[in-house]
């Protein structure tokens, strides 16, 4: 691994650009004992543009105006930006450089400057990088054969790779490992090693290890039921815009566990869990399934049936959709069903509909 405090002095003295690029990559992604800082990460990315090879710091700026980090966003000067720095990380990565090959991996993956999205030219770049031990390309190419996305889906494969990132102190693949044993993915079921990983994930305030670690606390996986433990958990995880926890802490504050119970905080915290729930259907069905039960029995909000119908139909289209792949999803709709059934009834009656 990079020794990053030598590189950081490195780059101070010598004004190098690639370990400034190195410096910028810490305090972008909070990693190698550094604490996250967009702003220093983007100055260490544009002090970097002023030195050599000056390409893998264009690259950091142009990751910066793409997302805002540390600046604001700019798509014109990511999209020139990350056009200009190619040729040159490209010509290092064929000689060998693990950074430049994990990057050229990541212009494919995501499309970046004028490429289209190549996931399986991606996953070469992934495995070279990976396979010289950078921990970040190990955890990208465990995420592609974990989803089979541009190769044959393995979940031993994918276990192996977040494994060996995992070991090297990644949070997302600690995360990711507690998941396979969770889930029993290319390794056996194991609720201790389940619960030690997202304890690591956690400790590296993963959003994803806290949150896992408060379901954890919260049914008693493995450890003993502990809902001051789960709150601390789901609400570092929602205060990093986690939408998984920030639902289970609005079930904290409905049921009363821990925290007094609050029927309108619960319902602040559905509603902003559907505001940043990202593409996955079990999670909004979840949150809206809440949603709808909210608006029908007036629980920290005024009762609107309308809205109810909305929601509880939404939700129990999406549970449909994860009915094969997630057991949860069948108990559910039932629930759903039975709240479908009263709003409907009560709709049916005000407008006097036999």
């Amino acid at each position: 691994m990079v020794d990053v405090y030598q590189e950081i002095q490195k780059a101070k003295r010598l004004g190098d650009g690639y370990a400034a690029f190195l410096v910028g990559q810490s305090y972008q992604n909070g990693e190698n004992g550094i604490k996250k800082d967009p702003v220093a990460a983007f100055e260490w990315y544009t002090m970097g543009m002023r030195r050599r090879p000056s390409e893998l710091c264009m690259f950091g700026a142009a990751s910066c105006y793409q997302s805002g980090t540390g600046t604001k966003v700019n798509e014109k000067r990511a999209k020139e930006l990350y056009q200009n720095a190619y040729p040159a990380i490209e010509k290092f990565a064929k000689e060998n450089d693990m950074n430049c090959q994990a990057i050229c991996a990541d212009y494919f993956m995501y499309g970046l400057g004028i490429f289209r999205r190549d996931v399986e030219k991606a996953i070469t770049w992934y495995a070279k990088a990976a396979e010289k031990g950078h921990v970040a390309a190990m955890r990208n190419l465990g995420d592609c054969y974990s989803r089979g996305s541009g190769i044959l889906q393995n979940f031993k494969n994918a276990f192996e790779w977040y494994e060996k990132a995992a070991d090297q102190g990644d949070a997302h693949a600690q995360y990711a490992l507690a998941v396979c044993y969770e889930k029993g993915r290319g390794i056996g079921h194991d609720d201790k090693k389940m619960a030690k990983w997202y304890t690591k994930a956690a400790d590296e305030l993963d959003s994803y290890g806290l949150c896992y670690l408060g379901y954890c606390y919260y049914y008693g996986r493995d450890i003993d039921v502990d809902y001051e433990k789960a709150y601390n958990c789901f609400t570092q995880s929602a205060y990093l815009e986690n939408s998984n926890a920030m639902y289970k802490l609005g079930d904290m504050f409905f049921n009363g566990y821990y925290v007094k119970e609050d029927k309108e905080t619960a319902f602040y915290w559905y509603d902003q869990a559907l505001y940043d729930a990202h593409d996955n259907d079990y999670e909004r069905a979840s949150i809206e399934y809440r949603l709808g039960k909210c608006y029908l029995h007036g629980y920290g909000v005024e009762p609107d049936l309308f809205l109810a119908l909305k929601k509880l139909q939404s939700a129990e289209r999406h549970f449909f959709n994860t009915i094969e792949d997630d057991r949860f999803a069948r108990l559910t709709l039932k629930w759903v069903k039975k709240e479908l059934d009263i709003v409907r009834d009560r709709l049916y009656g005000k407008y006097e509909i036999e």
